[in-house]
């Protein structure tokens, strides 16, 4: 039976989790009503995070294969080409320099993973750090498959 650990392996997997670090410095008033705004400020996000992390290990994912990276700006610019975005309608970007509309999700999800590729490609690197545990991992756990360098070159 093939596991997670098995998926990894073969197909080089990670999970790479955006942390909202900065999130509570952000000024959302008129976003939402009051009382949204007191519990998103209140969100333990840190404790969300590690359950995550706990639930993929206890299923046997590498724990050095999650990660955490900050998330800030992910959302607002473009997948394709790194340029600023507009939001036309919510959960929707747009991007004018390359004519492109898609899930503000995605964007952020695709900027993440290019996040960590860029770090792993960084030809100085020697470790990367996890934000929410602070541990750091030598690079040399991670084998990355060359075709995914093609998500940092702007197309």
């Amino acid at each position: 039976m093939w596991t997670i650990e098995v998926y990894a392996r073969i197909y080089n997997l990670f999970v790479v989790i955006g942390y909202p670090k900065y999130i509570r410095r952000e000024k959302n008033k008129g976003v939402t009503n009051r009382k949204s705004r007191r519990k998103l400020h209140q969100w333990n996000y840190a404790l969300v995070l590690s359950f995550i992390r706990r639930a993929l290990i206890l299923r046997g994912f590498p724990s050095h294969r999650i990660l955490t990276i900050e998330e800030r700006g992910t959302s607002s610019h473009c997948a394709r080409c790194g340029k600023k975005v507009t939001r036309p309608v919510r959960g929707l970007v747009y991007c004018p320099s390359c004519n492109y509309t898609f899930h503000s999700d995605l964007t952020g999800a695709m900027n993440i993973a290019r996040l960590l590729l860029s770090s792993l490609f960084r030809p100085r690197a020697t470790t990367i750090t996890d934000l929410l545990t602070g541990r750091k991992f030598s690079l040399t756990h991670f084998t990355v498959c060359q075709g995914l360098s093609h998500w940092l070159q702007p197309q």
